[in-house]
């Protein structure tokens, strides 16, 4: 490709022959450096790659044209998200008797990684059947706790068995959370 100074017909028009001998000569000299052609343009690249022990070391590229400060993106995609901890369903309940849901909910803060009992965002837990799904907001109650009650009334005409109960925490701006429990009705 260098010999014939081949252009991508894709890119002809954009690039000279000497940007495009650059780029070869380029590639080669970084596969000659890292001993691989996995060539990045992002802000990382590969610096070591072994597939007999399942290893890979990715490094910084700094660029001082890099138009964005150490640390930018780390602040710029800071976000909180909820988790739920436990959902607290009880194992089996009788016809004719509310259900009391309790959801341990986290706010997680990204990219920390850290979690602090929620004091926002809301919470519903959907009791599923074969017939449909019956949901009801839960209350915050305190910090990181959620209640519901699956009022009796939504139990009446279930056949007796096994329920999933679902519960999903949600805050404005985040991916909701979701967690699952069975409760045996008899």
């Amino acid at each position: 490709m260098i010999d014939r100074k081949y252009i991508p017909n894709y890119i002809k028009g954009f690039v000279t022959e000497e940007e495009v001998l650059a780029r070869y000569n380029a590639a080669l000299n970084f596969i000659d450096k890292y001993g691989h052609a996995y060539i990045s343009n992002g802000q990382y690249y590969l610096a070591k790659f072994d597939t007999a022990s399942n290893f890979a070391e990715l490094r910084a590229f700094r660029d001082p044209t890099y138009p964005y400060e150490k640390g930018y993106w780390k602040e710029y995609l800071r976000a909180t998200r909820l988790r739920i901890d436990h959902l607290d369903v009880p194992a089996i309940s009788t016809f004719g008797m509310d259900i009391n849901v309790v959801v341990d909910v986290s706010e997680v803060l990204y990219p920390e990684d850290t979690a602090v009992p929620a004091t926002k965002g809301s919470v519903v837990v959907t009791l599923i059947t074969d017939t449909g799904e019956f949901s009801f907001d839960a209350t915050f109650v305190g910090d990181g706790f959620f209640e519901a009650v699956i009022p009796a009334s939504a139990l009446e005409g279930l056949a007796a068995g096994s329920y999933n109960v679902m519960a999903i925490a949600s805050l404005e701006g985040a991916v909701p959370a979701s967690a699952s429990a069975q409760v045996v009705l008899y």
